[in-house]
């Protein structure tokens, strides 16, 4: 088993434990909402045993190394805990410039996806790769994310719909989770995204082929961990959700729900009362759905970088924070709606448009992540016996500057399970 003690470092972030970790798993405590302090320890040594985290503690009380024990100085680096993306559609075919620039002249993006543009030409796009071709295309994706401090993911299915387009895209996901043991990639079955043309005229036929027949089998194969519907005008209604609701429960398959991304229609109440364990978007939110989410257990993700790229209203964080809820946030990747994955532009755009401060940002973005992914047993933070994916990052004057540089400080070196990549 490889052993690594890492010495001098000048701040680790993240402890799931010590005297600045609230009850919970937040990392901050509040002063009022006016501040927050990330739980950290400074001019720091760290053991890692394997995949895992053995113990830390301040230089000045490092132990004698035990034999065979590599070392390595981080010469001042702070350590923080990997990022976790909560929702992503990392597996598709293909991009959507030519939508982007009609965008810039004006369509919106609904009016692109009644001319038969949006979701529709990704699915036509990814009907016709091969498994090949888009098992190739997501590892280059993959490892962008990785070297960018990512240890732990989710990926949605949702531009096939149709059994063997979206079993093409369950079997890709698996396969880079197979491929990337270092990581932790779990995998959404998206099949409600959209209403296939083949069914345009029969919505309900289609919910009810995805619900009793589709996801069972998927199910059964071991290709999901996750289900997951776009409730939306245009899309999927109440009843549509609560078929997956029920689908999923006969299953014991967690629940994720596309909801308020431009209207309110009661999806978040719905989803709350059925037990889903996230609720994503809520760039729209009434006082129903804040009150719904202060009652249950589920978690609001939010996805700054689609309201960017599209050029919607931004959810409130700051007013879901001051609820007490765990809020978290992800980056949305995907091809039309939120091209990018960088996560430290999604920090400082959780910051300057959803109304979070910095700390609050990095724990939506770790261990709230984590928890929203079931997740929070070994990933999200620096705890004893969790894994070792830790980011090491130079430069910092407080945890702050990452938000502060948008997008603009890269990690030193990240290591994922143990080891350095």
């Amino acid at each position: 088993m490889n052993r690594i003690q890492i010495r001098n470092i000048g701040q680790i972030g993240g402890l799931s434990e010590g005297e600045a970790c609230t009850p919970g798993g937040n990392f901050f405590t509040h002063g009022g909402n006016q501040g927050s302090i990330w739980s950290s320890t400074e001019d720091a040594w760290l053991l890692v045993e394997g995949k895992h985290i053995i113990k830390w503690g301040p230089m000045s009380d490092e132990p004698s190394l035990p034999p065979h024990t590599e070392v390595w100085d981080a010469n001042g680096a702070w350590v923080m805990p990997a990022f976790v993306d909560p929702h992503t559609h990392l597996v598709h075919s293909g991009t959507r410039e030519q939508e982007w620039k009609a965008r810039l002249q004006g369509a919106s993006y609904q009016e692109i996806a009644a001319a038969g543009g949006g979701i529709m030409h990704s699915v036509r796009s990814l009907r016709k790769a091969e498994f090949s071709a888009l098992l190739d295309e997501s590892r280059i994706r993959l490892e962008s994310i990785r070297s960018m401090g990512v240890g732990s993911l989710e990926i949605k299915s949702g531009y096939g719909l149709d059994f063997d387009s979206e079993s093409k895209m369950l079997r890709t996901t698996r396969t880079l989770a197979h491929e990337y043991p270092d990581m932790n990639i779990h995998s959404t079955c998206l099949a409600l995204h959209a209403i296939p043309p083949e069914y345009c005229e029969d919505a309900n036929s289609y919910v009810r082929k995805v619900t009793q027949e589709w996801i069972p089998v998927w199910a059964e194969e071991g290709l999901i961990d996750f289900v997951d519907i776009f409730c939306e005008r245009g899309y999927f209604g109440l009843e549509h959700l609560d078929a997956l609701l029920e689908c999923a429960h006969q299953l014991g398959l967690p629940v994720r729900a596309h909801v308020n991304q431009f209207s309110v229609m009661g999806a978040v109440k719905r989803a709350v009362e059925g037990g889903a364990l996230s609720v994503d978007h809520l760039e729209e939110l009434d006082d129903a759905d804040l009150e719904a989410l202060k009652n249950g257990e589920t978690y609001p993700i939010l996805l700054p970088g689609c309201s960017f790229f599209l050029g919607i209203p931004y959810a409130s964080g700051r007013k879901l924070a001051d609820a007490g809820l765990r809020v978290v946030v992800g980056s949305d990747y995907n091809p039309g709606s939120a091209p990018g994955f960088n996560p430290f532009l999604t920090l400082s755009l959780s910051c300057l448009k959803l109304g979070l401060m910095p700390e609050e940002a990095l724990n939506a973005m770790t261990i709230h992540a984590a928890g929203s992914l079931q997740l929070s047993d070994r990933a999200g933070s620096i705890g004893r016996g969790k894994e070792a994916s830790l980011l090491f990052i130079s430069g910092l004057k407080d945890w702050s500057t990452l938000a502060y540089h948008f997008g603009h400080i890269p990690p030193l070196r990240v290591m994922l399970k143990g080891r350095f990549i």
